[in-house]
């Protein structure tokens, strides 16, 4: 989504996100963003790899796809998520089987497996997926602007997947990348976000996705 279209603050690093810039730091001696091994070697925590090999990855965006400028929900001041759009999030993870994986800058504060860390954000995009029968599985990590290199970084790490989809509203290094293909554009403008519109141009492009 593009600034001019914003009427509210812009999260740091010019990233889409609607939220507040978090305070929050990490304290001495975290283990965010590394990878923890246990007795036997075995990498352990937020790092560790899960059964991904021959899946269908799903990259999800959060503002701009699972809301826009005439949401009407609110999460601590700022547009929250639309339950509406979540339903068509859940007929595309039919459509392709698909493991969700977060991508979106509400990744920062969501923890794969330390839910006490998570804040309103990643709390409620839990709840509210849930509710739909949905759960987000890992997340990617990057720098801010280039969200297809940290895409392309988790299927290094987690790979061989059977293909893969990007829902964004924002087209950050995709095309720079090669990886435009699997990039299914959203908007954040007035109406936009997901819609059925959606679903049937993946039901007739479905194959295109895969590698």
């Amino acid at each position: 989504m593009t600034d001019e279209n914003r009427s509210y603050p812009p999260f740091s690093g010019g990233e889409e996100s609607l939220r507040k810039e978090k305070s929050i730091k990490e304290a001495p001696g975290s283990h965010m963003g590394r990878a923890l091994t246990d007795t036997s070697g075995q990498v352990t925590g937020e790092d560790a790899p899960g059964d991904y090999a021959g899946r269908f990855i799903l990259f999800l965006d959060v503002d701009g796809v699972l809301n826009c400028a005439s949401t009407t929900d609110r999460l601590g001041g700022y547009v929250g998520i639309d339950d509406r759009k979540v339903v068509i999030l859940k007929k595309i993870v039919e459509l392709f089987d698909a493991v969700i994986v977060l991508s979106s800058s509400w990744k920062d504060q969501w923890y794969k497996n330390d839910k006490d860390r998570q804040d309103i954000f990643a709390n409620t995009l839990d709840r509210r997926l849930s509710m739909q029968g949905l759960s987000i599985a890992d997340k990617t990590r990057d720098s801010g602007r280039n969200r297809g290199e940290g895409i392309l970084n988790w299927i290094r790490d987690h790979g061989p997947v059977s293909g893969y989809l990007i829902l964004d509203d924002e087209g950050f290094d995709y095309a720079s990348l090669g990886i435009g293909k699997h990039w299914l554009q959203t908007s954040f403008s007035f109406g936009g976000g997901l819609s059925e519109k959606h679903i049937s141009y993946l039901q007739r492009k479905r194959h295109d996705f895969y590698l």
